[in-house]
């Protein structure tokens, strides 16, 4: 990978609900940067298992995304992500936050988007102010 020259930039995923990947990531963020990657995504997998914040503690993740900024290393936060959950994610500043059932009808992803949602999240965006 290191030695590839790909036209668009590549992107990791983690997932944080198969036992210790989490932990092997966090543990080795270094060689993520070595590979010449500039991005990480942590997200679910199994998506019946519960969002991220179920699969991961707050303090877990804060400490994953301090320490990957220290190596110049962006994350960003996906899994079943809940509108409730967003004012806390935003104080990890993370690069991106992924939303696919949280803006859906009936918070089934698979289901159309909701405008209604959709300008609630938004809203939540702009009422950070950290």
């Amino acid at each position: 990978i290191k030695s590839c020259n790909f036209k668009t930039e590549l992107v990791p995923v983690v997932f944080v609900d198969i036992i210790n990947i989490l932990e092997i990531a966090f543990n080795n963020l270094e060689i993520f940067k070595s590979f010449k990657f500039n991005f990480l995504l942590l997200d679910t997998f199994f998506k019946g298992k519960g969002d991220l914040l179920k699969n991961c503690s707050f303090q877990y993740l804060s400490n994953f995304l301090r320490r990957a900024n220290k190596l110049e290393l962006s994350v960003g936060l996906a899994g079943k992500v809940k509108q409730s959950q967003v004012p806390d994610l935003l104080k990890l500043k993370p690069k991106i936050i992924g939303f696919r059932s949280a803006v859906c009808k009936k918070n089934i992803r698979n289901d159309a988007i909701s405008g209604k949602k959709l300008e609630k999240i938004h809203q939540l965006f702009k009422l950070d102010t950290s």
